[in-house]
């Protein structure tokens, strides 16, 4: 692992990923949290227009001593190691993104990504996320899965990701547990007004596969006026 004078090894464990001879050759600190990060322009600038305009200014380093600060101002330590140890292994395999387990793990890679303009990053990540809403298993439709979509959601929301928006509102309008659509707090609380807006209109398009269902609440219930109570409800709200 490469070392100098003004930044730890330590704080660089996303080198390792690369050829040594590779590695040696950084040329850019990034400076969060008063924590220098070693990283190569080559492989920010291929990746980002905003680090591909900051190094346009910036004149190339004579030594290592010479080597140039990039603060990132608003960016925490964490967040930012996890985006660049993601960045370098991703420009090692490319199938990089299959390494994010959850929503969680995903955002600080997301967020960092949607800041500097990363649009391959951002592209390959929603991919592979939309994927992975369709290969939730049945058997997990109605607990886990249906959580885990309702976060994908949220994230989606937050950074545009307008493809796995889509993907997630049509898994919860085809596949979701109907008690969910009960449950105000929980529709308040995860989804945007407009998601919630979209889905519900969705589901009263879809109420002949509603009906099918309207055992599970008894014959005197039936599931269009419960969709018109929520969606006056939330206009409200």
């Amino acid at each position: 692992m490469i070392s100098g004078d003004r930044w730890s090894s330590s704080d660089a464990t996303y080198l390792k990923f690369l050829d040594p001879s590779f590695a040696e050759m950084i040329d850019v600190l990034l400076v969060v949290e008063g924590v220098r990060l070693p990283a190569h322009s080559a492989i920010l600038a291929a990746n980002s227009k905003s680090f591909a305009e900051a190094f346009a200014k910036q004149a190339p380093a004579a030594s290592t001593a010479d080597i140039p600060d990039l603060p990132l101002p608003g960016d925490s330590l964490a967040d930012t190691t996890k985006a660049l140890t993601y960045l370098y292994r991703h420009c090692v395999f490319s199938n990089e993104a299959e390494t994010i387990k959850s929503p969680e793990a995903a955002r600080p890679i997301i967020k960092f990504s949607h800041k500097y303009g990363m649009q391959g990053m951002l592209d390959a990540c929603e991919t592979y996320f939309m994927s992975k809403v369709l290969k939730i298993p049945a058997t997990d439709r109605y607990e886990g899965g249906v959580q885990a979509v309702v976060a994908w959601i949220a994230l989606a929301e937050e950074f545009g990701l307008s493809n796995l928006l889509a993907q997630c509102e049509l898994f919860l309008i085809q596949d979701q547990d109907v008690f969910l659509w009960s449950d105000k707090a929980l529709l308040s609380d995860s989804l945007s007004r407009a998601s919630l807006l979209r889905m519900l209109r969705g589901l009263q398009s879809s109420r002949g596969r509603l009906h099918a269902h309207s055992s599970i609440t008894g014959p005197s219930r039936a599931y269009d006026p419960k969709l018109s109570e929520l969606l006056e409800w939330q206009k409200e709200s």
